[in-house]
């Protein structure tokens, strides 16, 4: 929610250490103070580093104070410090902030992650590049980003190399970095914790609360259970469970931290006892110290508070009198940032008269704080879903796009062979119209006597000096004509009427009967190449060549006509 106090009469106080006016003010920094030159901006967010702030406006600038030292603020890395809330350049329309020990991360509008860093190489504030888009931003010692899938990024601060942790199924809420582990608290409200070993080799010998380094590991599902906040920078580790009580993880003997007794409690999560039966709503932590708020707006202190972090100003008690109806609170490593709608009640005299501003209408402000964290953690909700839907809508698009694509290539390719199946279409019907639709001819071929033998034999249509001519048949009707060896004059019985057949050939006769074979053999074997070269509808077809065998003589299978040409002629001369 905007905390614009120029409406509503919000304010942000801070106190303890200022060694780099990371208290936004001058003056005593043990007595809670107003941050300077926030008046004229409607602030959305509020981020606290180890000496370092940032706040985020409306417009989406950010304004920036403490120490700058490397460029860790965004500011030029000649300055070492600012003072006061001063804005940062250079950045884009940011719509969250989140300070660091030596880093401050920014979000943009675009969903992307930036960083400025002491380790910054290359500008004063570099974007970090994810396999998603990003978030939300976490992180103390270290960078964490969620993703808009749900997955957690660890960020190498001096590299900027990321690992990811594929944590989409536990819906992280929160993400928590301490020195020698981080937290992760699902939106089921269920805590989980990783070793820092593996991820900054420095940690190995302290203290860590589950020995995996390579996956959040669920803890006490029980006794860690229905969680609603968790918070810590270093060391120790707050937890505020639903039902407003809290549990602290590390409590240091030196530091009490609210547990009531001051035995090492290092290793064991111990209830909050200090508060009696108040019903807390916000916790923060600091380094050694603990601050709680509950739902009437009063502020809890616990731990090291030398420099005044714990808000109890010159007393030593827990529960501060300085300050009331307070809303949210920001701890950094020795000092305090406090959001409050009410003004400042200071000690102005000895501390057994102090002077407490009763809250005005206290019920109604907590209950308008936990109405505002109620709706806040349902507009998170919303706003996650909101960008899964977007990211699961681009992801479509880009489907369809490609399927669209796809399609066109294939409808081109159906195109081509349609066209490739007409050109086929085309070649076939041309070579369909060259075939005699009548009958189905043999092709020419050589055949043996086996083969011709197969023939049935009729009659004899026709006979030469050289050959005779007689009808065979199969399934269909043929004409084979076999060579005639002898030499005996006669009649020419040949219906064809073979020009060659005539007395020239007897007249040139030696009476060598070998010669006159082997004239009658090159002569049918001219006559058979001859007639394999003719392919017409009023030509006989030749359809094989047998050379004979020792008992046959050498023959060619033709196709059969029931006539002659001469016959033929004489009988259209007679009908007409």
């Amino acid at each position: 929610m905007d905390k614009d106090s120029s409406q509503t009469g919000w304010q942000l106080f801070s106190a303890g250490d200022n060694s780099y006016g990371q208290l936004g003010r001058s003056n005593n920094n043990k007595i809670p103070g107003v941050v300077q030159g926030l008046s004229q901006y409607n602030i959305k967010e509020i981020s606290t580093g180890h000496f370092h702030c940032a706040a985020l406006c409306e417009d989406g600038t950010v304004l920036g104070w403490g120490k700058n030292i490397g460029g860790r603020l965004g500011f030029s890395k000649d300055i070492q410090e600012i003072k006061t809330p001063t804005k940062i350049n250079g950045l884009p329309h940011i719509i969250s902030v989140k300070c660091g020990t030596t880093f401050t991360l920014f979000l943009s509008d675009d969903h992307q992650a930036y960083i400025a860093s002491k380790n910054n190489q290359h500008s004063l504030i570099e974007p970090i590049m994810l396999k998603e888009k990003a978030y939300r931003l976490f992180g103390h010692w270290d960078p964490w980003i969620i993703g808009g899938n749900g997955n957690t990024y660890w960020v190498n601060e001096q590299t900027k190399e990321t690992k990811i942790f594929y944590t989409a199924m536990m819906f992280p809420k929160q993400i928590i970095s301490l020195y020698s582990s981080a937290f992760l608290l699902s939106r089921d409200n269920h805590l989980y914790a990783l070793s820092m070993e593996n991820l900054r080799p420095s940690v190995k010998g302290s203290l860590t609360i589950t020995k995996n380094t390579h996956d959040f590991t669920l803890l006490m599902p029980n006794f860690l259970s229905s969680i609603d906040k968790i918070a810590g920078i270093n060391d120790h580790l707050l937890i505020l469970k639903k039902d407003k009580k809290v549990i602290v993880w590390r409590a240091d003997r030196y530091t009490h931290l609210g547990i009531g007794e001051s035995k090492d409690n290092h290793d064991n999560f111990v209830d909050v006892t200090a508060c009696g039966n108040a019903k807390i709503c916000d916790i923060a932590a600091g380094d050694g110290f603990s601050i709680l708020i509950d739902n009437e707006g009063h502020l809890w202190g616990f731990g090291d508070g030398k420099d005044g972090q714990t808000l109890q100003g010159r007393s030593n008690g827990t529960y501060s009198d300085l300050i009331s109806d307070v809303t949210a609170v920001y701890c950094g490593c020795y000092y305090t940032l406090i959001e409050t709608n009410a003004s400042l009640s200071c000690k102005t005299t000895s501390p057994k008269q102090p002077i407490i501003q009763q809250p005005k209408k206290a019920y109604s402000n907590s209950k308008l704080h936990q109405e505002n964290r109620t709706l806040q953690e349902k507009l998170s909700l919303k706003e996650k879903e909101n960008f899964d839907l977007q990211s699961r809508l681009d992801q479509a698009l880009k489907n369809v796009t490609s399927l669209e694509r796809i399609n066109e290539s294939k409808d081109k390719e159906i195109s081509l062979l349609h066209q490739q199946i007409d050109e086929l279409k085309q070649n076939l019907t041309a070579n369909d119209s060259y075939k005699p639709h009548k009958k189905e001819y043999l092709s020419s071929k050589m055949m043996s006597q086996e083969e011709i033998d197969e023939f049935k034999r009729g009659k004899s249509i026709g006979k030469g000096s050289s050959s005779e001519v007689i009808q065979v048949s199969r399934e269909e009707q043929y004409a084979l004509k076999i060579l005639s060896l002898q030499t005996a004059e006669g009649d020419d019985e040949n219906d064809y009427d073979y020009e060659y057949d005539s007395d020239d050939l007897r007249k040139s006769q030696t009476g060598s009967e070998s010669i006159l074979t082997m004239e009658q053999c090159r002569r049918f074997l001219s006559e058979y190449e001859i007639m394999c070269q003719i392919s017409h509808p009023n030509i006989v077809k030749t359809f094989g060549i047998c050379y004979g065998d020792e008992e046959n003589p050498p023959s060619i299978l033709l196709e059969f006509c029931p006539t002659n040409l001469g016959k033929c002629i004489k009988s259209y001369e007679v009908q007409n």
